[in-house]
């Protein structure tokens, strides 16, 4: 049942002390993986109290869009280059998304990410109309950070089964500290982070039910993600469901992308998932990037990203951290797109977000018009539920709030009696 997790040399895997019942095996992959990194803010003896007029209440925004920045938020120095902390891509339009919905306005992608500081960033926000008053925050003082170890662990507790997510792609599952503070009370809440190797759903997906094993051996347990973790959680809980109950499945706004239309040749499939990237480096950065299409075609993922990626580099001045994480976000988009996902009957709750998404590049297999983004297929348990908010707001701030507290209702039935089986850290 653990194809990515063999037992341990000599023979059956040690049994659990509380239970008397088998332990998982070690994972494959745990202590020795390639785990991507995540960056910590550097302690600075400047301190953050309020740069400029507006700098106060837009700072409090812009640094809740990232756990790393928030946690933080009194020790940065204004010039220490963004990337420096993390920033990358995904980051950057969080935080835009931030700064529109309390400015009304917010610098482009491509300024934001060559700005490099945060006093460059507020110089974006001179002419920018002062921000409406905020109300207090629902969670002052939460702690998003989690704790990294053989799954992430967040701050918090409760009663309640806890609440297993895996990454979305290129990403790490610090993501869900946010909603991990929201559920304190109700439930743990667990992150599986970004690996280098396993790198295809099936491995990744066994591996991670090998680790929540190793912190809770029995169940039950509910598993999730966000985006390209969801898919990964679908095939974990075919996999826990086959040694104890999963009680949910939790999809927030994972879409199987539709077919991909029919293509003459190799170099045109290239054509295909790279024209619209290299338009649009045109239109944010003034830059040409000239993409030989009939040698990509001839690559494996790998090689064609990281051609098309050295190519950018000399074509626009972007942070390494930009890079990196358009590399792992695409390699990590490939894995999910050559797997097929398995039939799951057990309960499935999918939060599809209502609003369309700021990508760079359009992609026309995303844009889905049914209410299931293509899960009734695989969960016939299925339970849509809409958020007003785009896919890349859906885990900050105010759409996090709506996430929760339905969570909250659906894995907390009236009755549900508390869980005491012994938790590992």
């Amino acid at each position: 049942p653990w194809p990515a997790a063999p037992a341990a040399a000599g023979g059956a895997p040690p049994s659990s002390p509380a239970t008397g019942t088998p332990s998982p095996p070690p994972c494959t992959a745990s202590p020795g993986a390639t785990r991507t990194p995540t960056s910590s803010p550097p302690t600075a003896p400047w301190v953050f109290s309020g740069y400029g007029s507006q700098w106060p209440g837009m700072g409090r925004e812009l640094l809740a869009a990232e756990p790393a920045f928030a946690a933080a938020v009194e020790r940065l120095d204004p010039d220490v280059p963004l990337t420096d902390l993390g920033l990358d891509s995904l980051t950057a339009v969080r935080i835009r998304t931030a700064v529109l919905g309390e400015f009304g306005s917010a610098p482009e992608l491509g300024v934001l990410l060559r700005q490099g500081t945060l006093r460059g960033v507020a110089g974006l926000l001179d002419d920018a109309p002062a921000p409406s008053p905020l109300p207090p925050l629902a969670h002052p003082g939460e702690a998003v950070h989690g704790t990294p170890g053989v799954l992430r662990s967040f701050p918090g507790t409760g009663p309640h089964p806890p609440l297993f997510l895996a990454h979305a792609a290129g990403g790490s599952s610090d993501v869900y500290g946010h909603l991990a503070a929201r559920l304190d009370g109700h439930r743990p809440v667990y992150g599986f982070d970004r690996l280098e190797h396993p790198d295809d759903v099936p491995s990744r997906a066994a591996e991670f039910a090998c680790r929540i094993r190793q912190v809770r051996p029995e169940g039950p347990w509910a598993v999730g993600g966000w985006s390209y973790g969801g898919v990964v959680a679908q095939e974990t809980a075919r996999l826990l469901s086959r040694e104890g109950e999963v009680t949910a499945l939790v999809l927030v706004d994972s879409i199987l992308p539709l077919p991909a239309p029919p293509v003459a040749t190799p170099a045109e499939e290239a054509r295909r998932r790279f024209a619209g990237f290299a338009a649009y480096v045109h239109t944010v950065y003034g830059a040409e990037l000239n993409l030989p299409y009939a040698e990509l075609g001839d690559m494996d993922d790998t090689a064609q990203v990281d051609l098309v990626l050295a190519l950018l580099e000399k074509a626009v001045d972007l942070p390494p951290a930009v890079l990196t994480h358009q590399r792992s976000s695409y390699l990590d988009l490939r894995s999910a797109e050559r797997h097929s996902p398995g039939p799951y009957p057990g309960r499935t709750l999918l939060y599809r977000a209502t609003h369309p998404a700021p990508h760079t590049v359009r992609d026309a297999r995303y844009e889905r018009t049914d209410a299931t983004l293509g899960w009734d297929a695989h969960c016939p348990d299925l339970t849509v539920t809409d958020l007003p908010a785009h896919h890349l707001a859906l885990l900050d701030p105010p759409a996090v709030d709506a996430l929760a507290l339905d969570l909250i209702r659906a894995l907390d039935p009236s009755g549900l009696a508390p869980n005491t089986a012994p938790m590992e850290p």
